[in-house]
């Protein structure tokens, strides 16, 4: 207002009195949110006086004075007082505090090796807490280290004070000759600073599937299609795979391989991703299509993740944003050995083979999809042939494709470009996909965001002849500097890119879309999920154990509470009383996912009821 001006804050309010009349449309307001900082420049309404600022405060008092406005008689004194008060602020920079500091340069600037002065440099409130958070990651144990560190870095609790607080306990802890704890504290350091280093080179999303966050600055550069010479020549390792180890060119071959495998570490150092052709002919990619066609009626919708933590969410079908059809195979695991993460220890049994059969062959994991498959193969239409048993799961050419792409990891494992794989040690099962011509497609995504062990994504393409009007493309998002690539579905193609942080999507086909997926498991990193499920039922961190039939409740509520479409009159009312059947876990997850951390422990299946019965039509669409 003309005299004075109102500042809330917080629920605060405040009252700043001018010292003269201004004119408030043409004061300028500007608040600086990292430093907290309003700063007001004040127009005086008289239109032969200049507008002030702060720098000139002194030489602005004695032209209103001597311009004989008509002015408060205290405005000189007030006035008189702010310039006292910015030549002191002006005089000595009042020190920002650096203590939540969470930028990784700073980070990684602090944590030397350098000895740290007896003044920490934050304050005692902050090197408390700093403490509190060091004591608890290290009650957490070593086994969860990697983890622990990697959530706190998330979450902003590791920032300069951590840092701090931590060389000093590790200065301490090596001055007093106490080994175990230096060696605890200097772990830890250390993998902070590996973190760090990752998070500079790739920014690592946590960002569940499908959640769009395109950097402006990478929005603007268009995408590019993958140029031809970053596309790696695969054809050394088909020579291997096709040579016996009796033959004189087998040494030449290994050699060859061993290259391919460097180069693909290489590229996937420096880019996050790598592109291969000639790893298979167009006809034996047509022969894999052939086998996953055959298999096709029996692919089921595929289903995404929704939820703010890795195990408080539910699986849900929702075709706008993943719209591909998927079987997952089980067997045919590398060294021919039933894998602990494959669906095969949970749906596969005895009374599934015949004898003479091979019980880590190549199937469908799905008990139904296989009994389907196994009564249309073992009489064709027409009075074809009956399949013989030794015949009936074998899928030849797409255990072929799995042996070459094992192969080539197991190259790329151990090859001194390895880098990040260098730990590789088993693949999940693998999941056949369709991507149906009606424009289907996959948004942007990462896959591992739970650290559930997955550290290499690799693909596999079946797509004949394919165009650019077919559409489709694997679009890959490096970050930074560096545009989108795309990637033509081309049939033999193969794709590796890191699980758990490359950013990628894909885009609308408008031609049937085959490809064979599988992940491959960092060891460390997935024997550390693994002792997380079985000692609290949970990977990645959060929320409490909630049992397969409560998230089967929470997800029937959710997908109705999250599908598509416009909110109809009394549809809120409808989901609340469902809402009040609810058991508590399910409650809980329900509100997880649509409040995320903010949601409360301890809610009710009321009070999820009373929430919906408070949302208005325009609410539910929002949250939709």
């Amino acid at each position: 207002a003309a005299w004075g001006a109102r500042v809330l804050d917080a629920g605060q309010e405040h009252s700043v009195d001018f010292p003269f009349e201004v004119d408030p449309e043409d004061c300028r307001v500007c608040f600086r949110a990292k430093r907290r900082e309003l700063s007001v420049e004040l127009r005086p309404k008289f239109s032969h006086a200049k507008s002030f600022a702060a720098c000139d405060v002194e030489q602005k008092v004695a032209d209103l004075v001597e311009s004989k406005a008509t002015i408060d008689e205290n405005a000189e004194r007030k006035l008189a007082d702010l310039v006292e008060s910015e030549a002191t602020i002006q005089e000595k920079e009042r020190p920002r505090s650096r203590a939540g500091d969470t930028s990784s340069a700073a980070l990684l600037a602090e944590l030397h090796d350098g000895p740290v002065d007896e003044d920490l440099g934050v304050s005692e409130a902050e090197g408390d807490a700093a403490f509190s958070e060091l004591r608890s990651l290290l009650a957490e144990g070593p086994a969860f280290l990697g983890e622990g560190i990697r959530q706190r870095v998330q979450d902003g609790r590791i920032n300069f004070a951590f840092c701090r607080v931590l060389r000093k306990n590790l200065q301490h802890a090596a001055e007093a000759d106490q080994k175990n704890k230096a060696h605890a504290f200097k772990a830890i350091q250390q993998k902070i600073r590996a973190l760090l280093g990752d998070k500079a080179a790739a920014q690592v999303a946590r960002h569940h599937a499908p959640t769009v966050q395109a950097a402006a600055a990478e929005a603007q550069l268009a995408p590019c299609l993958v140029a031809p010479e970053n596309i790696l020549d695969a054809s050394p390792l088909r020579s291997a795979l096709a040579s016996t180890p009796a033959s004189k060119g087998n040494k030449t071959s290994a050699k060859a391989v061993a290259r391919l495998g460097k180069q693909v570490g290489q590229m996937l150092q420096e880019s996050g991703w790598a592109v291969l052709d000639g790893l298979f002919t167009a006809s034996e990619a047509a022969a894999v299509r052939a086998e996953m066609q055959q298999l096709e009626p029996h692919f089921h919708a595929s289903e995404i993740w929704v939820g703010n933590q890795a195990a408080v969410g539910a699986q849900m079908t929702m075709p706008e944003i993943r719209g591909d059809k998927v079987l997952w195979m089980c067997g045919h695991h590398p060294q021919r050995s039933s894998s602990p993460w494959s669906h095969a220890n949970m749906s596969q049994s005895g009374a599934d083979f015949s004898p003479g059969e091979d019980p880590f062959a190549l199937q469908p994991c799905s008990s139904a999809a296989r009994q389907a498959a196994k009564a249309s193969t073992m009489l064709g239409s027409g009075g074809a042939r009956r399949v013989q048993p030794s015949e009936r799961w074998l899928n030849r050419n797409l255990a072929g494709m799995l042996d070459a792409m094992d192969a080539l990891v197991q190259a790329l494992r151990e090859s001194p470009a390895a880098g990040r794989c260098s730990k590789l040690e088993d693949r999940s099962d693998a999941m056949l996909a369709v991507y149906p011509a009606t424009g289907a497609r996959f948004q942007r995504h990462v896959d591992n965001t739970a650290g559930d062990g997955r550290r290499l994504t690799f693909l596999c393409y079946m797509n004949q002849d394919w165009g650019k009007e077919d559409g489709g493309e694997l679009c890959l998002h490096p970050g930074g500097t560096s545009p989108a690539v795309l990637v033509p579905p081309a049939a033999g193609r193969l794709a590796l890119f890191f699980a758990d942080s490359m950013p990628h999507e894909v885009l609308p086909a408008k031609r049937h879309r085959y490809s064979v997926n599988v992940w491959y498991y960092d060891a460390e990193e997935k024997a550390r999920a693994q002792a997380e499920a079985r000692t609290t039922g949970r990977i990645g961190g959060g929320g409490a154990i909630i049992s397969d039939a409560e998230n089967a409740a929470a997800q029937r509520l959710l997908q109705q509470l999250l599908g598509s479409g416009e909110a109809q009159p009394g549809e809120l009312e409808r989901l609340a009383q469902e809402a009040e059947r609810l058991s508590p876990g399910a409650a809980q997850v329900v509100a997880t996912v649509t409040m995320g951390s903010r949601v409360p422990t301890g809610v009710t299946p009321r009070d999820v009821a009373t929430g919906l019965r408070s949302m208005t039509t325009e609410h539910l669409n929002g949250l939709r």
